[in-house]
């Protein structure tokens, strides 16, 4: 039996579903940036972007891999590459999410470019 037009649709309701909220998302992730840019304290300013830049980067780490195993066609199946990207998006998103947000507290950045080999800048 022709499978082409299964996966035709399930790549149509995979686009819907996974495009549909991301784009939600960074409709409001827009409107808000553009409510910060608004913002006369260029220091609120950027402390505001570090923070949206913090969460978009977790949503990233999020839809990126899901995206591309939801998207991807029927043929190129494999179980053991679903565990790794499902273990990925659901387990490294939660580790790295208090990793993201917290380098925006001045002194882990600090103690991590210090780690990395870096001497911040006054």
């Amino acid at each position: 039996m022709d499978t082409h037009f299964t996966e035709i649709m399930n790549l149509v309701i995979s686009v819907f579903v996974g495009v549909a909220p991301l784009s939600l998302i960074l409709a409001s992730y827009i409107c808000i940036a553009q409510a910060t840019l608004k913002i006369k304290s260029v220091k609120s300013c950027c402390k505001a972007l570090s923070t949206r830049a913090s969460h978009l980067t977790v949503v990233s780490i999020f839809y990126a891999p899901a995206t591309y195993m939801y998207m991807r066609p029927n043929s190129s199946y494999s179980p053991e590459q679903d565990k790794q990207i499902s273990l990925f998006y659901n387990v490294f998103t939660a580790l790295l999410s208090p990793v993201v947000c917290s380098l925006r507290n001045k002194d882990i950045k600090g103690a991590f470019l210090k780690v990395m080999g870096r001497s911040r800048l006054a």
